[in-house]
C-alpha cells in the first residue's frame, strides 16, 4: 500500500518534488545535471517517471550538509519546513533544538534566535490575529524575517517594521489613517482606556526609532548601529502590544 502525506498525495511524489525544489531553488543547480535531457518543466510534470530516482541529488545534499556552516544547515531546514507540501511538526523540532541547547527556535516557520517559550508564543499570537489586521501582520512578518536572517541580518529595518506594526494597528483601531502614532495613542487613551503609562512608553519607543541610529531616517555621522538585542526586544514588545490592543478591541473596551 502506498503511503500518503496529509494532503492525500503519494509520499514518494512529494519527496521527489522536494528534492527537485532543493536542487532548483535552494542549491541553484541546473535541472539537466540531475536528469540529463530534461528541463525543469519536464521534470516537474513527470516526477513519477523512471528517469529520476534522486540518488545523485540526495548524495549531493548529504555531502553539502556535512560540509555546511551552521547557518547553512539552518537555512536548509527553514527552506524545507516552508514548503506547502511538507508537513513539519514544529513542536517536536523545537523540542529537539531545546534539548540540544540551541539558541534558535522556529517561529512562524522561520528559525530565529529566541528561546524563551513565552516570547515565542507572543510573536506567534501576533502573527495569528484576524485578517482585519493583515497589514499589521505584514510588518511583523517582515520584522521577524529581517531579525532571523543568519547571514545578513537587517536589525535596523526589523526595528522599523516592528514599530510600524504598532503604528498600523493604532491607526486602524482609531480609524485615523493619516494621523501620527502620538495622536492615535492619545485617542486610544481617551476612548479605549489605554493606560497613560503604556501610552507614554510607546510614545518614547517611537521616539527612539525616530532618532536612534537613523532607524526611520537617514544615517548621520554619529549614528549607533542597532544590534540583535534591540531588534529582538522591539519585535517581542511590539508583538505583545499588538496582542494587547487586539484583545481590547475584541472585548469592546
Amino acid at each position: 500500500m502506498t503511503s500518503t502525506d496529509r494532503s492525500g498525495h503519494p509520499a514518494y511524489t512529494n519527496q521527489k518534488f522536494l528534492v527537485m525544489e532543493l536542487w532548483d531553488k535552494f542549491f541553484k543547480r541546473k535541472a539537466d545535471e540531475l536528469a540529463p535531457g530534461y528541463d525543469n518543466t519536464a521534470i516537474r510534470t513527470e516526477l513519477n517517471n523512471h528517469f529520476f530516482d534522486g540518488v545523485e541529488a540526495i548524495s549531493f545534499i548529504k555531502h553539502w550538509y556535512n560540509e555546511a556552516q551552521w547557518y547553512g544547515k539552518f537555512n536548509l531546514l527553514e527552506f524545507i519546513i516552508q514548503q506547502p507540501y511538507v508537513y513539519a511538526n514544529v513542536t517536536e523540532i523545537n523540542e529537539v533544538l531545546k534539548r540540544e541547547f540551541s539558541a534558535y527556535r522556529i517561529v512562524d516557520n522561520t528559525i530565529v534566535e529566541i528561546t524563551d517559550e513565552e516570547e515565542v508564543k507572543e510573536i506567534e499570537a501576533s502573527l495569528s490575529i484576524s485578517d482585519q489586521f493583515a497589514h499589521v501582520k505584514a510588518h511583523l512578518k517582515r520584522a521577524l524575517k529581517d531579525l532571523a536572517d543568519r547571514e545578513h541580518p537587517a536589525y535596523r529595518n526589523s526595528i522599523k517594521e516592528s514599530i510600524s506594526a504598532v503604528e498600523a494597528i493604532c491607526k486602524t483601531i482609531t480609524g485615523n489613517g493619516s494621523g501620527t502614532l502620538g495622536k492615535a495613542l492619545e485617542e486610544l487613551e481617551r476612548n479605549h482606556n489605554l493606560h497613560p503609562s503604556l501610552k507614554t512608553a510607546f510614545s518614547k519607543l517611537y521616539g527612539y526609532t525616530s532618532d536612534a541610529g537613523g532607524i526611520r531616517h537617514a544615517l548621520s555621522d554619529d549614528s549607533i548601529e542597532p544590534g540583535q538585542e534591540e531588534a529582538r526586544f522591539m519585535l517581542i514588545t511590539c508583538s505583545a502590544f499588538v496582542n494587547y490592543l487586539v484583545q481590547k478591541v475584541a472585548a469592546g473596551r
